[in-house]
């Protein structure tokens, strides 16, 4: 059993896909609960290989660009 990727949802709430043996799983983790939502298929997968939004580093990368152009802008 290994966890393929995650999705935070707030504090203590998140998404995971959960690999047991050659089957997929989608799950709901919360602090006190963990619930399979849905078995992925094969095409399921395929679909989710491409990232839909930035990684956390472009994320930040992005951000701190978007930052330093605002205070370029407030020093001018």
């Amino acid at each position: 059993m290994r966890v393929v990727d995650r999705m935070a949802l707030g504090q203590d709430k998140m998404m995971i896909i959960v690999q047991i043996g050659d089957k997929y799983f989608l799950a709901g983790v919360t602090s006190q609960n963990v619930q399979i939502l849905k078995e992925l298929s094969g095409e399921d997968l395929i679909e989710m290989e491409e990232p839909i939004q930035p990684t956390p580093l472009q994320q930040a990368a992005s951000f701190k660009s978007a930052l330093q152009k605002y205070m370029n802008k407030k020093d001018d």
